[in-house]
């Protein structure tokens, strides 16, 4: 086309469905438009339009305009859906595409009712727009209900409006945008997982070093506690030193101090040999503040489990297991404690009044002397089952000590006033009413008693030697 009194040259329209192109202008500027058809669906049927008649599916092209004046109206979407449009392929031209949505009748292309388009891109018949928008008070677009006024009018010179439907090319564009970025953060991930498998192959190295060198530490502490073993024996040995120089005299040298407990309640000590283990308070606790601390020969705390929940007054290590602790106490509760590599309470026994003393009978047999003068032999195979009362319900005075003697199956029972010899069951009483008790320790190997009286706040020692008959 050529250039007339309109100025055809100065602005291109592009049809997407066509590979002409039309040179079109403005009066007052130079614009680029790209035509678009689309069908819609009012949402709101505009109930106070009564200038036109109620279409509920009419289709609408739509003309972007870009100028360097004016910008689109946000609200040109406003109030409207899309609707399917169906095509045929054949590249004919909808009425609808040629129609003004006024007045339903075909645009022009010159004269009165030539196709024009307002600023939110909507195409109307000239003289259907001015009028429409003349005659109301607050005019807006027919279409979308975007704000209009006689100046966003524009001439469009084409022969027909035809517009392609992308909906799908773009959905795909989405589903394809949304692909490469979880295919970037499947390549970050990957990428994460390669570091860390080549950081946990250099720490293989290090891994197997640790593992040499606790298997030296076991081995040289293995030489160490068989060493240690040799020196006890040869210790042994030797004879006392009174048989091997006559007058000879010892000292006591000041060794480690070890702080059991801020408060009262250390009332038992034993020891098996290779550590000792002490009955006292280990932690403020309502429910277990008392229990068992093992500690080594060189005044180390090795373990504390709490076991009492009030104040324990004995505790002895078993002579078949070197790891086996039974105590009791005030809580009336027998208790066999384990300390080997997972510490751990085994037993906990009920008993009938407060436990002042206890000994191992056999590996699986214990006897607890109560305040009430008796005497009770547990199973541990069975500690529900009802206990046997060595005592025969004889006692009167608490029970202070308890020792067994394996070899001949004798049971030293002391109380506060008498000391009586338990052998197959069978009383025989050794010292009565001398005086009450405080200390005895039993010699079974040379059957030497040394006992411990207290009479008028005096305290007086004596020598006993058994013979068996």
């Amino acid at each position: 086309m050529t250039s007339g009194p309109e100025n055809y040259d100065e602005a291109v329209i592009v049809l997407e469905d066509s590979n002409d192109s039309f040179i079109v202008s403005d009066e007052q500027s130079t614009h680029r438009v790209v035509l678009e058809s689309h069908s819609f669906i009012e949402a709101g049927a505009a109930a106070d339009d009564n200038r036109r008649p109620e279409q509920p599916h009419y289709r609408a092209s739509r003309v972007i305009w870009s100028s360097d004046e004016e910008a689109d109206d946000d609200n040109v979407n406003k109030k409207r859906r899309r609707k399917p449009s169906h095509s045929d392929g054949s590249g004919e031209i909808d009425g609808d595409e040629t129609s003004c949505s006024i007045c339903f009748e075909a645009y022009t292309i010159s004269g009165g009712h030539r196709v024009v388009c307002l600023k939110c891109g909507h195409l109307f018949g000239q003289s259907c727009i001015e009028r429409w928008i003349r005659t109301e008070k607050a005019a807006k677009c027919p279409q979308c209900k975007a704000k209009a006024r006689l100046t966003d009018i524009r001439r469009l010179y084409v022969r027909a409006v035809k517009a392609l439907d992308t909906t799908e090319l773009e959905c795909l564009k989405e589903a394809n945008n949304a692909y490469k970025a979880e295919n970037d953060s499947l390549r970050l991930e990957n990428q994460r997982l390669k570091e860390k498998i080549v950081k946990e192959g250099k720490c293989n190295p290090y891994k197997a070093e640790i593992e040499r060198l606790n298997l030296e530490n076991a081995q040289l502490r293995a030489r160490i506690a068989l060493q240690e073993k040799h020196e006890n024996k040869s210790r042994s040995t030797i004879p006392p030193a009174a048989k091997v120089m006559k007058g000879a005299y010892f000292s006591l040298h000041e060794g480690p101090v070890i702080q059991l407990s801020l408060e009262p309640g250390s009332r038992s000590l034993d020891a098996n040999g290779e550590c000792f283990v002490v009955a006292c308070k280990v932690r403020n606790d309502l429910f277990m503040p008392y229990g068992l601390k093992l500690i080594t020969a060189d005044g180390r705390e090795d373990t504390v489990i709490p076991v009492h929940s009030r104040k324990p007054r004995c505790c002895r290590f078993s002579p078949f297991n070197r790891q086996i602790v039974l105590s009791t106490g005030e809580d009336n509760t027998l208790c066999v404690t384990s300390f080997d590599d997972h510490p751990r309470v085994q037993h906990r026994i009920p008993i009938p009044a407060s436990g002042w003393c206890c000994c191992w009978l056999s590996e699986d047999d214990v006897a607890v002397g109560l305040i009430n003068g008796r005497v009770l032999k547990f199973s541990l195979h069975n500690p529900a089952v009802e206990p046997f009362d060595i005592t025969c319900r004889r006692g009167r005075l608490p029970i202070i000590n308890l020792q067994f003697c394996t070899r001949q199956s004798l049971l030293f029972v002391t109380s506060l006033k008498e000391c009586v010899l338990y052998h197959h069951m069978q009383p025989y009483i050794l010292v009565s009413d001398q005086g009450e008790f405080f200390f005895i320790f039993l010699k079974t190997c040379l059957w030497n008693v040394m006992v411990a009286f207290g009479v008028q706040l005096h305290i007086s020692f004596r020598f006993y030697k058994f013979v068996l008959l």
